[in-house]
C-alpha cells in the first residue's frame, strides 16, 4: 500500500526565496495597510441619495433625489449642493427618479412614492426646479420609474410604468394605447 506523504518545499530554486519572503512580509504588513482609494463626499448633508440626472449639455449642472422629500441642485459638477424644493411637507416622500426634458431643460420630473404606506405620485417643473406642481390623475399613487421617450412628429412623452394606465404625452396626463 503506498502512503501519501505531503511535505513543504524548501526548495531554494531562483526566485522561490524571494516570492516566499514577499508573501511572508504581505501577510504581517497587510493589516496595518490603509486603502489605497480616497473617497470624498460630494453630496448634500442629509438624506441618502436615491436619483440623479444631469442637464443635457450641461453635465456639472446636476439635480439629486432625496429619500426626505428633498430635491437639490448641483451647478458645479457636484463639488457644492443647495436644497432646491421639498415636495412634500413630511419627511418620508422617497424621490426615485428624475428626467430633466432634453428639449426643454427646464422641465423637470419627479417620480415618487412613500415608505411603508401608499402615497407619491409625479411631479413636474417647468421654472428649473423653482416650483412644482404634482400631476393630479397620479396623486397618492407610488411612481418608482420613469422615462422620456424620444420625440416622433414633434411629440415627446414622459411614461410613468403601469401607473394607473396613463401616460404624458405633451405634458398631458392621457390613456395609454394598448399596442
Amino acid at each position: 500500500m503506498n502512503r501519501l506523504q505531503l511535505c513543504p518545499d524548501f526548495s531554494l530554486r531562483p526566485g522561490a526565496f524571494a516570492q516566499k519572503a514577499l508573501l511572508l512580509l504581505l501577510a504581517f504588513a497587510a493589516p496595518g495597510m490603509k486603502a489605497q482609494a480616497h473617497w470624498n463626499i460630494l453630496g448634500p448633508a442629509g438624506g441618502d441619495a436615491r436619483s440623479f440626472a444631469a442637464v443635457p449639455g450641461h453635465p456639472n449642472h446636476l439635480y439629486l433625489g432625496a429619500i426626505n422629500s428633498w430635491i437639490y441642485e448641483s451647478t458645479n459638477g457636484g463639488a457644492s449642493w443647495r436644497r432646491l424644493a421639498k415636495l412634500d411637507d413630511a419627511d418620508d416622500l422617497i424621490l426615485d427618479h428624475i428626467v430633466v426634458d432634453r428639449a426643454n431643460p427646464s422641465t423637470l420630473f419627479v417620480a415618487a412614492w412613500k415608505l411603508d404606506r401608499t402615497g407619491g405620485g409625479l411631479w413636474v417643473s417647468r421654472d428649473a426646479g423653482r416650483s412644482w406642481s404634482a400631476i393630479e390623475a397620479l396623486r397618492g399613487q407610488s411612481v418608482r420609474a420613469l422615462a422620456q421617450t424620444p420625440a416622433a412628429h414633434g411629440r415627446r412623452s414622459v411614461r410613468p410604468p403601469a401607473a394607473k394606465s396613463m401616460r404624458l404625452s405633451r405634458w398631458q396626463l392621457i390613456p395609454w394605447t394598448r399596442m
